[in-house]
């Protein structure tokens, strides 16, 4: 599948900052990594893009928020990373976010929150309000700390364990 193919598959107001390219297996590898499709020295083709959370597009990306950068690589066969083990798809999916902790806990917990920000994401007194009412308060209002950097310039953390 060409690249442009397949943005005709995604979300239009994702594609606004993506690059497509190649990612390579590099010979010197260290042996615990060789694994899953980095067992094979080889290049693949790559399609990335930048996000800011959460994905609501009327957001400014400007605003202190986490940052994300996706990874979708192309042409992989042979052992994939757990998450897309038996689903017998030639691609993977590799995600980073600019936080070292991920806030959203599990499925209630992202639903409860992204419904939140989207609702009250104009209104911080308001939003702050709902969070001081939950137990994760803390957490959830820990990603309003992070700094303000420009998306190609955050560090960003592989998000498997």
């Amino acid at each position: 599948m060409e690249f442009s193919q397949a943005l005709l598959h995604r979300d239009p107001r994702k594609n606004a900052r993506h690059c497509e390219g190649y990612t390579e297996y590099r010979p010197n590898l260290p042996a615990h990594l060789k694994q899953s499709m980095f067992a094979e020295e080889r290049e693949w083709p790559v399609l990335c893009r930048y996000s800011s959370e959460p994905g609501d597009p009327g957001l400014d990306d400007r605003i202190p928020q986490p940052r994300g950068f996706a990874m979708k690589v192309f042409d992989v066969h042979g052992e994939h990373f757990d998450a897309g083990k038996g689903l017998h798809l030639s691609t993977q999916d590799i995600e980073f976010n600019s936080t070292p902790a991920l806030d959203l806990a599990d499925a209630k917990t992202t639903r409860e929150i992204i419904d939140l920000r989207i609702k009250f994401g104009n209104n911080q007194a308001e939003l702050y309000k709902q969070l001081d009412a939950r137990k994760d308060t803390e957490l959830q209002k820990a990603r309003d700390a992070v700094r303000n950097t420009h998306l190609e310039s955050t560090g960003q953390h592989s998000q498997t364990a």
